[in-house]
This record gives C-alpha cells, sequence and structure tokens, in this order.
C-alpha cells in the first residue's frame, strides 16, 4: 500500500524498493501466487512500467497474469487489467502486434464485465487506440479516441485531466 502511494506520487524508487519487501513478505507469509502476493507483484510491473524497463515489466505481467489467469479464470477484470498492461509493456518494446491482440482480448473482458460507459473501459479502449495509432492504422485508432472522448466528456465533465488526454491523442493522430 505504501509503495503505491510512493509510486502515485512519481517516488518510483522507493516504490519498487517498498513493494519489493511486501513481495518478499507475502512470499513468505502467504505463499507464492496467493492473491495480494500477485497484487503486489502486479503492482510491481506498474513500477517498472513507469521507469521503462518494459522488458523486466513483461516478464512480471506474464507470471501474474498466467497465475490469474488459473485462479480467477481469463474472463476475470483482475486478470484482463493485467493482461492489459502486459499489452502496455509489449507495445512500448515495439511488438505493436501483440499488443494490439493483447489488448482487444482485456478490452473484450471490460466491455463483457463493465460495459462501454465505465473509466476503466474507457482506459483500455485508449490504451488500444494508441496501439493501432503506433501500428499505422489511422482511421480505426481515430474512431477509438473520438468514442473515447465522447464518453469521457459525458462522464468526467470537461476540464478534466483523462478528457484533456483525449484530446492530445487526438491532435498528435
Amino acid at each position: 500500500m505504501t509503495g503505491q502511494v510512493y509510486r502515485n506520487i512519481g517516488n518510483f524508487e522507493q516504490a519498487k524498493y517498498l513493494i519489493g519487501n511486501a513481495i518478499s513478505m507475502r512470499e513468505r507469509n502467504l505463499g507464492y501466487y496467493h492473491p495480494l502476493t500477485l497484487a503486489s507483484k502486479h503492482n510491481l510491473g506498474l513500477v517498472l512500467n513507469d521507469i521503462g524497463d518494459y522488458h523486466e515489466a513483461e516478464t512480471i505481467f506474464r507470471l501474474v497474469y498466467e497465475q490469474r489467469k488459473k485462479t480467477l479464470g481469463s474472463d476475470h477484470v483482475e486478470t484482463a487489467s493485467t493482461l492489459s498492461n502486459l499489452a502496455y509493456s509489449i507495445r512500448r518494446q515495439g511488438n505493436y502486434t501483440l499488443a494490439e491482440e493483447l489488448a482487444r482480448e482485456s478490452l473484450n473482458v471490460f466491455t463483457t464485465k463493465l460495459g462501454t460507459d465505465n473509466i476503466q473501459t474507457l482506459d483500455i479502449m485508449n490504451k488500444l487506440a494508441i496501439t493501432l495509432h503506433n501500428k499505422g492504422e489511422y482511421q480505426e485508432a481515430e474512431d477509438i479516441y473520438l468514442e473515447v472522448l465522447e464518453k469521457r466528456t459525458e462522464l468526467l465533465g470537461s476540464p478534466h485531466p483523462e478528457v484533456a488526454q483525449s484530446i492530445n491523442s487526438l491532435a498528435a493522430l
């Protein structure tokens, strides 16, 4: 928990250290694949993405994804969240085709479970649009960016940082 606070304020090295300690304690006391241990590992993957260590983040997200898939199922939101973060790590390494495939799979779960008028679903949609943008699939990226912008504006109002992010994504496209 404290590690997430440090992540939120941008102190990634302290976050990494604290989350690493939490993982060690949870592995020792709860087991390697306990849900709380996996949650800490997932958080470590997020920090590794933040600091640009995408290869290591990919390794962690693959492990967490496989374990969550076994215990929660592939259609669980937590499993799909890990898959989305794995897609991000892979996209940042330049493998846009695989990143798109994983992002679409994650989005399918979020859409089915939470609907398209959900902030988390919209975040996954936005990540897919970025991947498509990176691949040069501009029309589909634009369509998704526009949908995300419309729904974020409806849900969050304007001004809001996520609405501004959507406008910025469209401008970049």
